[in-house]
């Protein structure tokens, strides 16, 4: 068990070690003209420091199958940890400090929590990132 000061410092150094820059795109269920519920976003305001881990992967269990594939992983500031649905998705605009194309990920199975992170495992949207009007 850890103290809460070994608690914090491991906290404040993991953050100090995101050197990527993402946003939350909050899932909003809402309608079409025939009523069927599709999923839209809307971009938070807030940037929220990152580490972006672009290998893939998979898990593969037998008997009754669990099957997850990601197109890279995510390390996000625990403090975020309440404001995170598995709807939402993640907007990464700056990578290592660079300014990037701007990545588009769904979140793929549960939050993994750690003493000091926050991790995702997130596949790549391919769709038209104008459609939300991400702003940065």
């Amino acid at each position: 068990m850890f103290q809460s000061d070994e608690l914090a410092w491991m906290q404040e150094n993991q953050n100090d070690r995101m050197p990527s820059i993402c946003y939350r795109l909050i899932y909003i269920p809402s309608r079409d003209e025939a009523y069927q519920e599709i999923a839209t976003y809307t971009q938070s305001l807030e940037e929220i420091p990152c580490g972006l881990d672009l290998k893939p992967g998979d898990e593969r269990n037998t008997d009754r199958q669990v099957i997850l594939r990601w197109d890279a992983t995510i390390r996000l500031p625990i403090s975020t940890r309440d404001l995170w649905d598995v709807r939402d998705q993640i907007l990464v605009t700056h990578h290592f400090v660079e300014l990037l194309e701007p990545l588009r990920f769904e979140i793929v199975g549960p939050p993994q929590f750690g003493p000091s992170a926050l991790r995702f495992r997130l596949n790549k949207v391919v769709a038209d990132v104008e459609e939300i009007g991400y702003s940065y």
